[in-house]
């Protein structure tokens, strides 16, 4: 239950931040989580920040994308990927954003252990 609260409230506060702000202050929320939810396991703490990232931009992505019916995100593939895959930009992005999230969550659990 804690797991699910503390990734609900990842997700939440990085959606509700990157709407007025810069894409990196999900570091924010991140570090605020793994900070004060307290664990043994640093890995834990990742997989929160990861995972409650990794659902807002994946959905966010989503969302944008399909509204122009993929048509940015199919431009975006073919010049990065060299093929028409638009879900794949999307999962690459939400992996690179969850990734920021969960060494962000680590960072913060890290910190409470050396206070």
């Amino acid at each position: 239950m804690k797991n699910l609260f503390s990734i609900l409230v990842i997700a939440v506060l990085c959606c509700a931040m990157q709407w007025f702000l810069p894409w990196w202050v999900i570091i924010f929320p991140c570090a605020f989580v793994g900070f004060f939810v307290g664990e043994k396991d640093g890995y834990k703490a990742f997989l929160r920040g990861f995972i409650g990232v990794f659902l807002v931009w994946i959905s966010y992505a989503l969302i944008r994308s399909l509204a122009n019916d993929h048509l940015l995100a199919n431009r975006m593939s073919l010049l990065i990927f060299k093929l028409k895959a638009p879900y794949l930009l999307m999962v690459v992005s939400a992996i690179i954003g969850g990734l920021t999230g969960g060494l962000a969550a680590l960072s913060g659990f890290y910190i409470r252990l050396k206070l």
